[in-house]
């Protein structure tokens, strides 16, 4: 099965960072921890499994996540090149989080009118507290056309109870 933390990355100037996996009410969600390197400079935190053929130029479109943090911080959302070299669209700061509890945050993206050249691209979260020890949970992760948020719903491959079936299957 699919590991969650596996599209999940940071880059983190000067630091390092633990990915794993945890299940928060049944659900399969990354959790990030900053280690015991200081971070000297902007980091980012990105997911990777969205594909640029999903999205039109001049277009709206809303992402929502639910993220928990051990502090409270607010995000920059935008989607770029997955070498952050090239804007897909515009960047908008989300409300701040409550610390340790879960906090859905919700942007409405526009994406620019010619897409650069590079189709590889990542949902791009930076300027959040970077300190050591801190450590972020995200889940629910939603990208909808327009302008108006819709449901989550879980994928079943997102559930411990779907990958205990796989796993029986394939016995």
């Amino acid at each position: 099965y699919e590991i969650v933390s596996r599209d999940w990355s940071s880059d983190v100037c000067s630091s390092d960072l633990t990915l794993t996996e945890v299940i928060e009410n049944d659900i399969r969600c990354c959790k990030m921890t900053r280690n015991s390197t200081t971070s000297t400079g902007w980091s980012y935190i990105g997911y990777s499994y969205i594909g640029r053929n999903k999205y039109e130029p001049n277009k709206q479109y809303t992402v929502s996540f639910e993220v928990k943090s051990s502090v409270a911080t607010k995000f920059w959302v935008s989607l770029m090149c997955g070498d952050s070299t090239g804007a897909i669209t515009n960047s908008v700061q989300t409300q701040t989080t409550t610390k340790d509890s879960w906090t859905k945050l919700s942007v409405i993206l526009t994406t620019v009118e010619t897409f650069p050249s590079q189709t590889n691209q990542v949902l791009y979260l930076s300027s959040m507290d970077s300190s050591v020890g801190v450590s972020y949970i995200f889940r629910n992760l939603k990208i909808t056309e327009g302008n108006k948020e819709t449901g989550w719903s879980q994928a079943p491959e997102d559930t411990e109870s779907y990958v205990d079936d796989l796993v029986y299957d394939l016995q």
